[in-house]
Order: C-alpha cells, then sequence, then structure tokens
C-alpha cells in the first residue's frame, strides 16, 4: 500500500506541474492577444441585441454600458420577454433620457414551442435589424461591457475568413458566499477547455451577415436550447472560422447564492450536452476525477485504520496537493485575466488575498463533487429550468417548452444576483 501511495503521491505532483503548465500557457495566450495592435478599421454597422426577462436589477448599468461603446454605426434592439415584465419600465425610463442611442424595444411575440426564449428573442431581433447591418452582437443584461468592446469583438470579422468571435466571462473571487466560491472554480477550470474546444459563451457573440441571413439559419434557431450553439453549428458547417477572444473577459462582481449556482452549473452542462461533441470527454473527466478523489480518501482512511502511517499520510498530501495546485492555477489566471481587464477596460479586479484564498482553497473540495453530481444529472436530465421557464429535453439538441409564465419580481438579498438575468 506504501508503494501505491507513492505513486499517487507522485501523480498529484505531476498534476500540479500540469495544471500550471496549462495556467502559464494561457496567461501567454492572454497577454499576446492583449498587446496586439488593434489598428481602426472600416467598421460595418453593428447591431446589438440584448434578451432581457426580469433583469431590471441590472439592465441600467448593462444599457449604460453599451451606451458607452465608442462605434461609429451601432443600433441596439432590447427584446423583453413581456409587457408586465419590470424590465420594461427600466428600459422605457433609459431609452427616454437616451434619445441619442438607436435604440429599439420590443416585446418577445413569437415564442417557439422548441426553442429557449433567449433564441425566440434573437430570431425575432434578427428581423428587425436595419438591411445595412452587416454585424450582430448578442449580450446579456448582466455584462459589463467596456467603451472598445464592440470594436474587440468586430475585428476579427473583418476581411478576414473569420465569421464568428466569441469572448468570455470572468467572475469575482471575493464576491459573497459558498455559492459565488463554487461558481469562481467552476468558471476559471473552464475557461481554457472552453478556448481549445472552441466553445461559445452567448453573453458576447459575434457573427457576420451571412451567418444569420443564410435561409437555414432561423428555422434552426427556432429548434435550438442555445443560440451561440446555431451560430456555431452554421459556422462550421460553411467551413468558416471561429476566434475565441482571450482578452474579451467580462467581469461579474456580484454574488450568487448556492442554490443558484448548483441550478447554473447544470444548466451549463445541459446546453453542453446537448450540442458539444466533446460533452462525454467533460462529464466522463467530471466523474472519474471525484472517483479517484473518493478512492484516495478511503485508501488513506483504511491504511490508518491498519495502522500504515506513512501510507495514510502519502494519501492525505496528494489530496492536499491536488487542491493546492488547483488553487495556484485558478490563481495563475486570475492575476492574467486581471491584469488584461485592468489595462484593456480601466476596471479594477480585486485580488486574491489570503481570506480569499483559504476560502477558495476549503471550497475546492467541495466543487469537486458539485461538478460530479452536476454532470451526471446533466447526463439524465429530462427537463430544465431557466429564469423559471421549464423546458423539456426531448432529444439530441432538441428542447420544448413545457411551462411558462411571465416574470414576476422576488426580493433580491444585498449582494447577491438574482437567479432571472436575461432570457
Amino acid at each position: 500500500m506504501t508503494a501505491i501511495a507513492l505513486v499517487v503521491l507522485a501523480a498529484a505532483a505531476a498534476l500540479i506541474v500540469g495544471q500550471w503548465w496549462i495556467a502559464c500557457g494561457h496567461e501567454r495566450r492572454i497577454e499576446a492577444a492583449n498587446g496586439e495592435d488593434k489598428p481602426e478599421l472600416a467598421w460595418p454597422p453593428a447591431a446589438l441585441i440584448l434578451c432581457v426577462r426580469g433583469a431590471e436589477a441590472s439592465l441600467r448599468d448593462c444599457l449604460d454600458r453599451l451606451a458607452a461603446v465608442e462605434y461609429p454605426d451601432m443600433e441596439l434592439h432590447v427584446v423583453i420577454d413581456h409587457a408586465t415584465d419590470p424590465s420594461l419600465d427600466v428600459a422605457d425610463d433609459w431609452q427616454e433620457n437616451h434619445r441619442y442611442v438607436k435604440c429599439h424595444l420590443h416585446l418577445l411575440s413569437d415564442r417557439s414551442p422548441y426553442a429557449t426564449l433567449k433564441c425566440s428573442a434573437v430570431d425575432q431581433a434578427l428581423r428587425r435589424v436595419s438591411r445595412g447591418v452587416e454585424v450582430v452582437v448578442i449580450v446579456d443584461a448582466d455584462a459589463r461591457v467596456y467603451p472598445q468592446w464592440l470594436k474587440d469583438m468586430v475585428r476579427p470579422l473583418v476581411g478576414t475568413a473569420t465569421s464568428m468571435a466569441t469572448g468570455n466571462r470572468w467572475y469575482d473571487p471575493t464576491a459573497p458566499g459558498l455559492g459565488s466560491l463554487i461558481r469562481f472554480i467552476y468558471n476559471a477550470n473552464s475557461v481554457v477547455p472552453m478556448h481549445i474546444g472552441h466553445m461559445t459563451w452567448g453573453g458576447s457573440l459575434a457573427f457576420r451577415r451571412d451567418v444569420f441571413a443564410h435561409p437555414s439559419f432561423r428555422p434552426c434557431l427556432r429548434k435550438s436550447p442555445a443560440e451561440d450553439a446555431t451560430v456555431r453549428e452554421a459556422v462550421s458547417t460553411r467551413g468558416e472560422q471561429l476566434a475565441c477572444l482571450p482578452a474579451v473577459m467580462l467581469l461579474t462582481t456580484d454574488g450568487i447564492g448556492l442554490g443558484a449556482c448548483l441550478a447554473f452549473i447544470h444548466r451549463q452542462l445541459i446546453w453542453t450536452r446537448l450540442y458539444h461533441p466533446i460533452w462525454p470527454l467533460i462529464a466522463g473527466g467530471a466523474v472519474i476525477s471525484y472517483a479517484v478523489a473518493l478512492a484516495i480518501t478511503a485508501a488513506a482512511v483504511w491504511s490508518l485504520m491498519n495502522g500504515l502511517v506513512s501510507a495514510a499520510i502519502m494519501f492525505t498530501s496528494s489530496l492536499v496537493l491536488a487542491a493546492v495546485g488547483n488553487l495556484i492555477a485558478i490563481e495563475r489566471l486570475h492575476v492574467a485575466v486581471a491584469r488584461c481587464i485592468e489595462s484593456r477596460q480601466g476596471i479594477a479586479v480585486p485580488r486574491i488575498d489570503w481570506p480569499t484564498r483559504l476560502r477558495l482553497l476549503g471550497a475546492i473540495p467541495l466543487a469537486l463533487p458539485a461538478f460530479c453530481l452536476a454532470s451526471v444529472a446533466a447526463a439524465v436530465a429530462r427537463q430544465v429550468t431557466w429564469s423559471g421557464v421549464r423546458y423539456a429535453v426531448t432529444g439530441h439538441h432538441e428542447i420544448a417548452l413545457v411551462e411558462y409564465r411571465p416574470f414576476a419580481s422576488q426580493a433580491s438579498s444585498p449582494g447577491v444576483a438574482s437567479p432571472s438575468l436575461g432570457l
């Protein structure tokens, strides 16, 4: 058993080296992208699509940020889920005070029974963008965009074979609550695989007219669980390229409760299961990682009970090393992302201090079973709830709207994000 414990300990050390190497590699990608020349171009007319359901808490800030975007020819389409949605009053008031912005408010009037509300809203907005629009960018209501964001999203699409570009999100590790810690760990561990696997984020997603104007695009969108999946599939089918932009990271500072965090991870994994080919690797990796951690824990307990103290110490040390290694990799990425956001966006990103470091170290062992359980639940899920709307999972890349109700305002705890941001 001592020999096995020594092998496990060596594997844990190798894992630390591997995680460090991966984090350093992505850090270099971020720094290279952030250091690239950003020439002014002949910017094509662009349309922003913002889909809203019950996001009144963040909507005004989002609209203010979009109005401050520096772009020569831009129109904004805000699609609000229902006439009774409290976001409508916020959007109406904002539009009244920002008449210089080409902003069009729409109520969602055509909900597809075979797509999420967001896909239906994007489809409706696409029908109403101006004829001259050459690029469409989808943005989420809780995304904190910056003045050069739209140019950063559009630049890869101008004069190249790239017809789709995606940014990503980053969370504040100092936000209050266990749910916020687990969400940060989940996202930090997802950023690199998303980049390598060319996985998209619908909260900051740009694509050209030749994508959305194709006759097959909108029919597919109206039968889709995720708008970014539809765009990605349309681009790959046409043999065109997708640009994952490691320097376009949007910071979210709001906290989240544990229940809402687990529901968020579960939903994200369901969407991945429905459309992405590497889903078996994601789910299998989470299950295997947790099974290995449980086996090592059991081996440590068994060794201790049988007087094999040195083996028990090595087994326990391997678990501690794995957690510390993940924390080191996460912190390395956080430093790189924070440096990029601060230089590119002028936003101060909270640092990981020692109290936060210890909280993260305590949350990592809890995050692994959460990821595993969410992956298993996503693999067998037959229903999913998003922003209070229930959908049935009917097949690969197929869902059906089961239960819809207009959004009703709910009191939120101070500093905790509403679970109903966007559609």
